[in-house]
């Protein structure tokens, strides 16, 4: 007989174990970085005190312990690493934890702690409860004048939330206060529509519950403001009295629904007053979208600013191009329509516009040359200066007519030499021409052959900005998407361009 003592995954296997039963039993007994264990402690050689986990050895800081623990004696550690010849471990990280999981339990469980503030803050103190907490003013029960005497107290205070990745805790001394006792309500006393005093006890990410008597009612996020709160703790604490208006009670299913904003005015009601058009206003960008960015100009008013509104020297493709979320912006209210709740917004109608020089730059007869940067059915849009394009009517390319289409005789960024028509700076519209360039046909030239526009023809030249501003709604993304600007189109009772040539 062996007398070899066989190692228990042995003597399992032997007893029928599978390879996934012995897996998982060796799984849930090794030790794990990130653990906390009771070790025995074997040694301390110098600075490192040597411990046994499991059977296997782990190595701990002495300067861990306030008084050097004896061989033989049980400690906390925390493993920070495996290593090949042990364990790395921590003892204070090993109390840390212990130390977090009991606060967490006593928050969860809605219980006071005690804790020494130890320093004034922005906004509040920093209180020592073993670990990190912060106080806030907001939720302090003592009056301001009992300020100055905080440093070096003991508070009594509950936990309103912590955070485990960071370690922190928020605290609130006046939630830790007896709560006020208030005539019990039942839920059939509870109507819709009326406004009810309560205190907010709890919170969690999408609202705050509120105690009306012995009826607790949801405020969801989306009813504590008009604007766009990012956490209920933004609006209301736990320990906060407020006045809140019964939206909804489901005598089924026991709740109650609550709203705060209903009790404020409607942000809209005074936009026409506070936001007419032309007037500047600043706002935080709250979101990006393909057409433009979205600005919060006071909690629950929201313009648009199209990308065609964002710069006058570029052309944007994406709104991210220029901002980011969370910036603050300055523009001008270009329409504000508080019947449907619209606000349209420009950025850069904050600086000088480039049309009202670009008159004086280019007056009507002036020869320049660019690239075509579209073309379309009823004509070629041509940058004339940076940010800008002109439109070429298909009428004003040749005086010889020629009914094929524009795309086989231009291509996209061709350069080609035009002619300013006219510049309309307050309609933003630019009418360029081609054949102004060359001489006209002489009189005595076959009819068929000149470029006189026929009604049709007309009625087309006329309705250039309406196909403008059509092709660009349903043209795609283009590096130069110069229709997609149809105030640049000819003014739609504009008369036909005149001839500058002298032989006309």
């Amino acid at each position: 007989m062996s007398d070899v003592t066989p190692e228990p995954e042995d003597a399992l296997l032997e007893l029928g174990a599978s390879f996934d039963d012995l897996h998982a039993i060796v799984e849930a007994r090794a030790v794990h970085a990130g653990d906390v264990h009771d070790a025995t402690v074997r040694a301390v050689e110098g600075d490192t005190l040597v411990a046994e986990i499991d059977g296997q050895t782990a190595r701990a800081p002495a300067v861990d312990f306030a008084t050097a623990p004896a061989v033989g004696d049980t400690v906390r550690l925390y493993v920070e690493q495996v290593l090949a010849d042990g364990l790395q471990c921590s003892h204070h990280k090993a109390l840390r934890l212990d130390l977090f999981e009991r606060l967490e339990a006593l928050a969860a469980e809605g219980e006071t702690i005690e804790g020494t503030v130890t320093a004034e803050m922005s906004g509040g103190w920093a209180v020592d409860i073993g670990l990190k907490a912060f106080l806030p003013r907001r939720q302090l029960d003592a009056p301001q004048g009992d300020l100055e005497t905080m440093l070096g107290s003991t508070v009594t205070a509950r936990v309103l939330r912590w955070d485990d990745r960071k370690n922190w805790f928020v605290l609130s001394t006046r939630a830790a206060q007896p709560a006020v006792e208030q005539e019990p309500v039942a839920l059939d006393e509870i109507e819709e529509g009326e406004v009810r005093s309560g205190q907010v006890v709890r919170m969690a990410d999408f609202g705050a519950f509120v105690d009306l008597g012995g009826v607790t009612g949801l405020l969801h996020i989306n009813d504590l403001s008009w604007g766009r709160p990012n956490h209920p703790s933004e609006v209301v604490e736990v320990g906060d009295t407020v006045q809140v208006k019964v939206l909804k009670v489901d005598e089924k299913k026991q709740r109650v629904g609550l709203g705060l904003k209903q009790l404020q005015p409607h942000p809209w009601t005074k936009a026409a007053h506070a936001y007419p058009e032309g007037s500047k206003v600043s706002g935080k960008v709250i979101s990006l979208t393909n057409y433009g960015a979205f600005v919060e100009v006071a909690p629950g008013i929201e313009g648009l600013v199209h990308v065609s509104e964002l710069a006058w020297d570029r052309r944007v493709q994406h709104p991210k191009e220029v901002l980011t979320v969370g910036e603050s912006v300055d523009a001008v209210v270009v329409l504000c329509d508080p019947e449907h709740q619209k606000l349209k917004l420009s950025v850069k109608r904050t600086l000088p516009s480039p049309w009202s020089r670009l008159r004086e730059a280019l007056p009507p007869g002036t020869r320049i040359e660019g690239p075509i940067r579209s073309i379309t059915d009823f004509g070629l849009f041509v940058s004339i200066a940076e940010g800008i394009d002109g439109l070429v009517h298909r009428s004003d390319v040749s005086w010889e007519r020629d009914d094929s289409p524009l795309t086989d005789r231009f291509r996209r960024g061709q350069k080609v030499e035009v002619m300013v028509l006219d510049i309309d700076d307050e309609r933003e519209r630019a009418s360029l021409g081609m054949k102004q360039l060359q001489a006209r046909p002489s009189p005595d030239a076959e009819p068929a052959a000149q470029q006189e526009p026929a009604p049709a023809e007309q009625a087309e030249r006329q309705d250039a900005p309406e196909a403008a501003q059509r092709a660009a709604q349903a043209a795609p993304a283009d590096p130069a998407p110069a229709a997609a600007n149809p105030a640049q189109a000819p003014a739609a009772d504009a008369p036909p361009a005149t001839d500058p040539s002298p032989e006309g």
